[in-house]
């Protein structure tokens, strides 16, 4: 089964990307609120994909800050980053260092169909 961490500092939409891939029944989800909750499982899980808030409640470190960092825990893990800032610059950093895609909240609906179709395409 496929693993997802969802790491996202807002509860309401934390738990709506969870029921959103829950409904499916094809993925085990993970979730955590803060940084050190999303370092913990990584490292415990390793999980296929994650979905990272880059703002972190604006904390530092971000989570684009912390991007390399995950991918060195968890190298084989594909990560999402999602923002709130709608400069293509913040997406492009993402990119840049590594993540496979960058999802501006929060008008998610249409890009978690988009990835769903891409995760269900690469487990085959």
């Amino acid at each position: 089964m496929t693993k997802i961490l969802i790491a996202e500092y807002d509860d309401e939409l934390r738990v709506c990307i969870k029921d959103f891939f829950e409904a499916t029944k094809d993925f085990q989800i993970f979730t955590a609120r803060t940084v050190p909750e999303a370092i913990r499982i990584l490292e415990v899980e390793k999980t296929d994909w994650m979905f990272l808030a880059i703002e972190f409640a604006f904390a530092r470190p971000t989570g684009l800050d912390l991007l390399p960092f995950f991918q060195i825990i968890s190298p084989k893990t594909k990560i999402v980053t999602m923002t709130t800032d709608h400069s293509h610059a913040t997406a492009k950093r993402a990119l840049e260092l590594g993540a496979i895609d960058c999802i501006v909240k929060p008008s998610i609906s249409e890009p978690l169909r988009n990835l769903l179709v891409r995760m269900r395409e690469e487990r085959v």
